[in-house]
């Protein structure tokens, strides 16, 4: 892995992504994508680059992942699904974002089903997070625990 620190962050709403990310992009490069199926590329191929993930629940599903996903409300965990082994093999932290509370619920309930993920998911409420330092925080929690980084320190 390069000197370089990198987060994941995958969202369909680039404007809010780069909102909630401008603290993050004063300490690690981040690298944005806006469709699931270009995430699950990515992580096939570079999971072990990054030290922390933040993935939306609720996005457009790709074409053939309508009913996998209900109809995009679940495309986070599909993408999880489709890279467990990645991110287990990588130890990759991975924060879930989601507005809605009943989203939150099922994902919590849909995790139990990703016993390897066992802690290195956590879900946040993009409604709680007062300001992008406390989405930083939490990455850098993550990335501390899970990838022996502190970020705060580069």
């Amino acid at each position: 892995m390069n000197d370089q620190l990198k987060l994941l962050f995958i969202d369909d709403d680039l404007f809010f992504a780069k909102q909630l990310s401008v603290e993050a992009q004063k300490h690690l490069v981040v690298n944005f994508q806006r469709k699931a199926a270009d995430a699950v590329a990515e992580l096939k191929k570079n999971a072990d680059g990054y030290c922390c993930a933040v993935l939306d629940v609720m996005m457009p599903p790709p074409r053939g992942w309508e009913a996998k996903t209900g109809q995009g409300l679940y495309t986070g965990l599909e993408v999880l699904s489709r890279c467990k082994g990645e991110i287990l093999d990588a130890n990759l932290p991975i924060i879930l974002l989601s507005n809605s509370e009943e989203v939150i619920s099922r994902v919590k309930i849909e995790i139990l089903s990703f016993p390897f993920l066992d802690g290195l998911v956590y879900i946040q409420e993009k409604r709680r997070l007062n300001s992008p330092v406390d989405l930083f925080k939490q990455v850098n929690k993550m990335a501390k625990k899970w990838r022996k980084h502190d970020l705060a320190k580069k």
